[in-house]
């Protein structure tokens, strides 16, 4: 199996120092808390519905799929891979008390469904 070529790695990687540089930022303001977490998790949740749904239905009416797929590259992989944070919800999630935790998790996953899929019909709307 052969790894991703370099420009596919440096669009990613440069994505990716966008996307930590945001999330920097949203600690910062927010402070290193759950908000923080949720609130990039959520965000990140809906700009990549948003993403996925323009871009998707661009491919189908035949727009210029290199630049698509360079945009989801660098957005979607790179960017948002960045800014949102899986392992700092799992461990925000281990440290509250049994239901606490329980719920926040809970919440962060379905809000984060609804609002994918809210992303994904504002995308495909923008792209018609």
């Amino acid at each position: 199996m052969r790894g991703p070529s370099p420009r596919t790695a440096l669009i990613v990687g440069a994505g990716g120092v966008v996307g930590t540089l945001l999330r920097f930022g949203v600690g910062e303001v927010a402070g290193s808390s759950g908000a923080a977490t949720l609130t990039v998790n959520l965000l990140g949740a809906f700009a990549l519905g948003v993403l996925l749904g323009w871009t998707r239905t661009r491919d189908t009416r035949g727009a210029h799929v290199p630049r698509i797929r360079v945009a989801q590259t660098f957005f979607g992989t790179g960017m948002l891979g960045g800014f949102t944070t899986y392992s700092a919800l799992a461990l925000e999630v281990v440290e509250l008390p049994l239901w606490q935790g329980a719920g926040y998790g809970l919440l962060t996953v379905i809000a984060g469904v609804l609002l994918a899929t809210a992303g994904v019909v504002a995308g495909r709307r923008a792209a018609r």
